[in-house]
Parts: structure tokens; sequence; C-alpha cells
């Protein structure tokens, strides 16, 4: 279906219209709070929030930066932080989604991995769980860790070439303005960086109980969120939601599997920004201590 046939449904929906107005509008007030901060204290709270280091960018005149041209101008326009400001609040969900569609997945074809995170978690039962005590689960924070190895949420990322360049180990040149695929599935799943004893073919959350880099597993070649200065902003809230969610799903039910032909996983293919199985069937069994 075109593009523009979704664009032109939601412009038509009115319910969408009134939920789109609402959000801006709260954000616009988020804006004016921050401006009537004084200077010294929105120089503090650049620092520590996103937010207002966004603001901090905001144009003095709109009308001035508008008359230049795209090399001259200066700062973000108000409706340019608003649409930034908008991908802070609602970005990574999708991928977020597909962590989670993974995790409920793998757990349902690797039942011993199930039960050693619900062991982990058995001493809290079923109550609410504390920033310290979810930090606390080891193992769990291997599951998690080679989810995003085994089937991260992204096949790649794009970078461009600011200079050129040539691979030292194939004498390959690069130039600049090349684009260049990083694929964080491949690096992910190759030997090279993943020779221990159990293939990396495998889902294996032991191989992360070793701290660090091994003998036999170079961490650093598992790059879900990216690497460097332009790694993805928000994973640690992405980790930390993931993971609060996911425990509390193995302290409530458990996923059993549903048989090859709806649970195969597989990948969905070219759904968007986010890698999904294309086969998730699942039976779910609230667990025998579950009363809320």
């Amino acid at each position: 279906m075109p593009t523009f046939i979704g664009r032109l449904y939601l412009l038509l929906n009115l319910k969408y219209r009134r939920s789109r107005d609402l959000v801006n509008q709260h954000l616009y007030r988020m804006i004016e709070q921050e401006l009537q901060e004084t200077p010294m204290m929105r120089a503090e709270r650049k620092k520590l929030s996103l937010i207002a280091s966004l603001i901090a960018s905001l144009q003095q005149d709109e009308k001035l930066e508008a008359s230049k041209t795209e090399e001259d101008k200066k700062g973000l326009s108000r409706a340019e932080v608003l649409d930034e400001m908008l991908s802070f609040l609602i970005a990574g969900y999708s991928t977020t989604t597909a962590a989670l569609t993974w995790f409920i997945h793998l757990m349902s074809i690797h039942p011993e991995v199930q039960n050693k995170v619900k062991k982990e978690l058995a001493q809290y039962n079923m109550q609410s769980l504390s920033v310290e005590q979810l930090d606390s689960f080891t193992y769990l924070d291997c599951v998690l860790r080679e989810m995003f190895r085994f089937v991260p949420p992204g096949f790649g990322t794009l970078r461009t070439l600011t200079v050129d360049d040539r691979l030292p180990s194939t004498g390959a040149e690069l130039r600049k303005g090349d684009l260049v695929l990083i694929g964080i599935h491949n690096m992910g799943r190759d030997r090279r960086y993943w020779s221990g004893p159990v293939d990396p073919d495998q889902f294996y959350p032991e191989r992360f109980l070793v701290e660090g880099n091994d003998a036999n597993n170079n961490k650093a070649a598992s790059i879900s969120f990216g690497g460097g200065h332009r790694q993805c902003i928000g994973q640690d809230l992405a980790r930390f939601e993931v993971k609060a969610i996911c425990a509390r799903l193995m302290q409530r039910v458990t996923f059993g599997d549903g048989g090859p032909e709806v649970n195969s996983g597989e990948y969905a293919g070219d759904e968007g920004d986010a890698v999904t199985p294309k086969r998730m069937g699942v039976t779910i069994t609230f667990d025998s201590d579950y009363s809320t």
C-alpha cells in the first residue's frame, strides 16, 4: 500500500488528530516551562536533561533563521525541537517490542533457561522489584545479553565515511562519502569472535557469565545498540525496561513451545526498523502461586 494512503488516513482521522494535538500541547508546555527558568538553572539542567539540552539549541529569532540558507542556519526551530522531543518519547518502541517478542520465543523453546531465570527470581515470589533487586539478577542479565547477541532487533547500522580509509585485514579501499553497513547480526554469529566450545549459532546465556572478554568470546562483537560516540542514546533505558518487563513476566507466567509449525522463529523480513519473529506460537501458563 502506498505510504501516502496511510498519511492521508491519519490526517482524516479525528481521534488521531486530537491525540496528536494533545501531545503537542504538552510538549510545547514543557518548552515554555524550560524557557522560564533562569539562565543559570538552564545551564545546570542542560548537563542532566536531554530535553533541556535540546531546548537550549532553540533559535532566538526563527524568522531570521528561516531566511538563511541551510548551511548558515543556527539552532533549531520550535517545530524541529518538537519533532526531536517526540523522537525521544517514542523512538525505540518497536525495537523494544521486538526484543520482548524474541525473549518470549526463546524462553518457550529453551525451558531449561526459563527455569534458571525463574529460580533466580524465586526468592522474591510475586512482589514488586526494586532497581537494586533488578540489578542483582546476574543470570537474567546473561540471558538478555545473549538474546541481543543471538537475535538483535536490528540487522545492522549504516555509517558514512568522512575520510578515505583502508581496511587493514583485507586492504579494501574505502572512500569519503561511502556508505558502510555494519552487520550487527553477522558480528554476533562470527566464529572469529565467538570461538568457545559452544557454537555462536546456539543460544547459550552462560557464555556471558565471565565478565569482560575471555579467550573465546569477544563481547565487543555484540553491538546491538551500536558503539562509540554514536551508539544508541537510549540504550540504558531500553535495557532497563526490557529487563524489568522480562523479570515481571517470569514471576508470573511460563511460556511453552507451541510446536515447530507455529513457533519456528525465523525472521519476518523487512517489517520496519526492527526484526521480529516470523512465526511465534507459544502457550502461556499462569504460575500456581499467581493470585492477582
